[in-house]
């Protein structure tokens, strides 16, 4: 019996399926600990570096067909919390039996599978189901499958379902070159059949493949994850993560996952704790009541022209969640057709762009035109990230008097302003103690100052600062022991984390 936590539901969809492996482990998602922590990886089969030529899989006849899909009788069932409905697809090959969710409720995603039998389909036959553990999480257990008649099975002995159709493509054994004809849906459950019961990764790719071709998303998401891992395929990062950021710009929250653990380990991407949050976050509000709004923004294809006249609040958004995803190209479409809109957000977002060459190529004065401009709404982490050009010298000659007040100006001004600092300088935020050390050490450096800033002169800015190498942000950095994120871009987010 395999047993997993509940969080697991949450996790990557490939885990799931490689649960039902002899001797495999439901991995459980624990990224929530160090950013710098690498989340766990499923086990999988063995592995195989390369796709043979020759056609796969055994194919026998058999004497009961459960071929097809059955929906759950939910009347028939005894009273107490129903599923509003479950329909099974099942396929049989050889010597193995496989029922996939395909839709309704479940204890595993649409997808996955829900039953498998190792034996050959029988009017009566002992089979293994996946329901809900006692203690939480999802676990494998005995059951048994009895035909009634031809269009009639019980499950379990009490679960009554009826056939709604027949498979009508004939059995067929899968081309490694071939594209994909007929269910892209059943093309993937003859992959996890071919891996749960014949331990054949290489088929189980190959299936899952075709049923990629079809836009079914759980074959997109596993095909990606085996391109990743090299499981049944040759390995390809690089193809990998470009099929897990489209597909989680797309709203995929299987994909989130993995996305997050390339973004988490390394491997395939560059790495950010950022990232990783994020789209970890995500992943956990599968099936989840009252999602946020910002876990269901999506991504699309751009067109600089905006022919489709996409306003400037939602051509920002596409362009944060391809920003987020690292497709970074896209992201500078996006925001330039929300920056074209005077949105003042998308502005600082290709302050940071064409500031530090992400994307697009580096143009460090056209960096700071747009970091400048975005200054004039005070937005916080607009004046954070130009005072972070001008204690870099990105696209202006470095200015630590002009650094300082900025970043004196978003802590006297926003509630959060120490917050804010601690982000964009790469240190955690500092305690009580350390913001009243930090607060009374303003008041001595600038001391000789007014006390509101817009009256400051560019000469009382040079006396306020009367120990540049010793400024705030050496403060800061000191408690927080961090690196500035303009030195390490993989973790720039000029926004507050909301998860």
């Amino acid at each position: 019996m395999v047993t997993c936590e509940e969080s697991t539901l949450k996790s990557t969809f490939s885990a799931v399926l490689l649960a039902a492996l002899p001797g495999a482990a439901l991995a459980v998602a624990t990224l929530m600990g160090t950013a710098a922590a690498a989340p766990p990886s499923p086990s999988g089969p063995a592995q195989t570096s390369s796709m043979p030529a020759a056609p796969l899989g055994p194919t026998f006849p058999s004497s009961v067909d459960l071929n097809g899909m059955w929906d759950l009788d939910v009347a028939a069932l005894a009273s107490g919390p129903k599923p509003k409905s479950m329909r099974i697809l099942f396929l049989q090959i050889g010597n193995g039996v496989i029922g996939m969710l395909s839709g309704g409720e479940g204890p595993v995603p649409v997808g996955a599978a829900w039953l498998k039998s190792e034996s050959p389909a029988a009017p009566e036959m002992k089979v293994v189901v996946v329901q809900l553990a006692p203690a939480g999480g999802i676990e494998w257990v005995e059951s048994t499958l009895k035909l009634q008649d031809s269009e009639h099975l019980i499950i379990g002995g009490w679960m009554h379902f009826g056939r709604s159709m027949k498979r009508t493509e004939p059995v067929e054994r899968c081309d490694p070159h071939g594209t994909l004809h007929g269910s892209a849906e059943e093309a993937f459950a003859r992959g996890q059949l071919y891996s749960m019961v014949f331990n054949d990764a290489v088929a189980d790719a190959c299936w899952s493949r075709m049923s990629a071709e079809g836009n079914y998303e759980p074959a997109e998401v596993h095909y990606a994850y085996a391109l990743w891992k090299g499981i049944g395929v040759a390995q390809d990062t690089a193809q990998a993560f470009s099929r897990f950021q489209t597909l989680s710009m797309r709203g995929s929250r299987f994909a989130a996952y993995d996305l997050a653990q390339m973004f988490a380990t390394g491997r395939g991407a560059p790495a950010s704790s950022q990232r990783t949050r994020y789209w970890l976050h995500r992943s956990r509000y599968l099936n989840a009541a009252n999602v946020p709004d910002w876990a269901n923004e999506t991504a699309a294809p751009c067109d600089l022209a905006n022919p489709q006249g996409v306003n400037a609040p939602r051509a920002f958004v596409q362009g944060r969640v391809a920003y987020q995803a690292r497709a970074l190209p896209l992201a500078a479409c996006w925001f330039q057709v929300s920056a074209a809109q005077n949105y003042p957000k998308a502005k600082m977002y290709l302050g940071i762009l064409y500031g530090l060459g992400l994307g697009v190529e580096r143009d460090p004065k056209r960096g700071f035109a747009y970091m400048e401009e975005s200054t004039k709404t005070k937005e916080p982490f607009a004046l954070l990230y130009l005072a972070g050009f001008y204690r870099y010298g990105v696209g202006t000659e470095r200015n630590l008097a002009q650094a300082n007040y900025l970043e004196r100006v978003v802590l006297e001004d926003f509630p959060n302003g120490m917050q804010m600092l601690s982000q964009v300088s790469g240190a955690t935020e500092p305690s009580m103690q350390d913001t009243a050390l930090i607060n009374n050490w303003l008041g001595h450096e600038f001391g000789g100052c007014p006390t509101t800033h817009a009256r400051l002169t560019e000469e009382e800015l040079a006396a306020c600062d009367r120990a540049k190498e010793d400024s705030l942000m050496g403060m800061i950095m000191n408690f927080g022991r961090g690196t500035h994120t303009m030195e390490q871009p993989e973790e720039i987010f000029p926004e507050l984390e909301r998860w």
